[in-house]
């Protein structure tokens, strides 16, 4: 099967939009869950660069300062947070990204518990139990299933999105992975620090979502004319 005929037949249980709009709360709940997730990513993406594509010492020590920052930037977005008016509702379409997105991530925090699960070794049991090989097919076809859904729902092929990042990756890793080039992204901005990782995260957003500098200590709000408080 190739990825199009995948994404065609994914979409057969992809609906238009939901059963019922989202209301406010809704949507300012399903925001600040967004919010954290950002968070704890940016710290991911910081330890997958640091520690696994070795782009610099990296210390324990560091991993403390880093756990305190997340720390604190996750206190400013788990706070009770105030209704954004702008987000009183959402389109269809809308809804359905943002549904599908909660959705992937999700299904991603689930292939963590799975590798937790089998203590860090599923290569060991995937060799010797076939209960093993279905449970990674099977999350792993739930994260294909909402990765195809939010590309079908923002007028995406999966092959051009797959032919894109080889494109990127042929760019970055003309020879294959390296850490100089890793560290180098040639097709990209020079590294971030978790800060600035934020800060782009947000600005991807559109500016929708605010996500406060870890280093302000007052409570992230989404505030605008008009805005009431959320409990």
């Amino acid at each position: 099967m190739d990825s199009n005929n995948y994404q065609q037949l994914a979409a057969r249980t992809l609906i238009d939009r939901p059963e019922q709009p989202l209301t406010a709360d809704e949507i300012a709940m399903l925001t600040q869950a967004l919010k954290m997730s950002a968070c704890v990513g940016a710290l991911v993406e910081r330890l997958k660069k640091q520690i696994l594509h070795r782009h610099s010492a990296y210390s324990k020590q560091d991993y403390l300062v880093d756990l305190q920052k997340l720390r604190a930037s996750f206190n400013h977005v788990s706070s009770p947070i105030r209704i954004d008016t702008a987000h009183d509702s959402l389109s269809s379409k809308d809804t359905m990204v943002l549904w599908n997105i909660i959705g992937l991530l999700g299904e991603s925090s689930e292939l963590a518990e799975l590798l937790l699960d089998y203590d860090l070794e599923p290569c060991r049991d995937t060799g010797i139990y076939s209960d093993a090989h279905q449970e990674w097919t099977k999350e792993l076809g739930d994260v294909a299933w909402y990765h195809a859904a939010i590309a079908t729902k923002l007028g995406l092929k999966i092959s051009g999105i797959q032919q894109a990042n080889i494109e990127k990756l042929k760019k970055r890793f003309p020879e294959g992975f390296t850490t100089q080039d890793s560290v180098a992204r040639v097709d990209a901005e020079s590294p971030k620090d978790l800060g600035q990782i934020l800060g782009q995260v947000q600005q991807d957003l559109g500016g929708r979502v605010t996500i406060e500098p870890m280093s302000k200590v007052s409570p992230v709000t989404l505030i605008d004319d008009g805005a009431q408080e959320w409990d």
